[in-house]
């Protein structure tokens, strides 16, 4: 079913939840020892320092609390309710490499100044017809956050991949390769058929299928973990139809970043 809510953020309805979750009696026999105390001590000065603090502190507590994903969260919520510092965490925030973290504080900048992430709907053609950044590309390769390329694809051929490797991917038509990231499931080669593994004590697994005989069979996992499973304690087997890429790969990547990546992937 398609996605049919708002893309906005309701600061009411988070305010709500928040409000909804303190209420919710603490267990009781459960104490805040010394050490979580003094934690919550410190967020609490640094959440206040943060929203209304002096300029230098302000920008201190900011770069401390975007500095982990759970401070960046309690910030984010903390500025639903007080709604301060907006222009400068906006700035801060922005400058993160994580969309997790990054994109809890979009929603202060005006619609204009906002990400132009691609989103749930992409047209292709658009990205085809753009000039890409070969060094920008190889950038989002290797350390992007948001995109998980280089854990499936090799740089070559020797090792054994969860997908192709950059030398075969090489080989495509950019368009057709692009077509693959946007619809991963539409054509799967015969060596990236994800199998589907039930043991006879219930327990499921998938992966590509890496070795199989008559004593075992052996999957890789998404991670590239080997998964061993004996033949005997298998109930059921069968190849899926879908693949073990994600979909939606690229929804938070920009038309621009998708093309430098299909530049440096296409690079000589």
């Amino acid at each position: 079913m398609p996605y049919v809510g708002s893309h906005q953020i309701d600061a009411a309805g988070v305010a709500l939840l928040r409000d909804w979750i303190r209420s919710l009696p603490s267990p009781e026999d459960k104490p805040v020892d010394k050490t979580r105390q003094q934690r919550r001590v410190k967020n609490r000065k640094l959440l206040n320092d943060a929203l209304g603090g002096e300029p230098a502190a302000r920008r201190e507590a900011i770069e401390q609390l975007l500095a982990s994903t759970s401070g960046a969260l309690r910030l984010a919520v903390e500025q639903h309710e007080r709604q301060a510092a907006r222009s400068e965490l906006a700035a801060a925030a922005l400058k993160l490499e994580n969309p997790a973290t990054r994109d809890l504080f979009e929603h202060i900048l005006p619609e204009s100044a906002r990400r132009k992430s691609l989103g749930d709907s992409i047209d292709p053609q658009l990205i085809l017809a753009m000039k890409g950044s070969r060094e920008r590309g190889r950038q989002l390769f290797e350390k992007a956050v948001g995109l998980q390329c280089r854990k499936c694809h090799q740089a070559d051929e020797k090792s054994q991949s969860i997908g192709p490797s950059l030398a075969q991917l090489k080989k495509l038509k950019k368009a057709d390769l692009l077509d693959s990231i946007l619809r991963p499931s539409k054509r799967i080669e015969p060596q990236f058929v994800t199998y589907l593994v039930e043991t006879k004590a219930g327990r499921v697994f998938s992966g590509l299928l890496a070795d199989r005989n008559e004593r075992r069979i052996v999957l890789l996992d998404a991670t590239g973990k080997r998964i061993n499973i004996a033949a005997n304690d298998i109930e059921f087997t069968a190849p899926q139809q879908k693949s073990l890429m994600p979909e939606l790969q690229l929804r938070d990547s920009t038309a621009q970043e998708v093309a430098d990546l299909l530049e440096f992937l296409f690079a000589k």
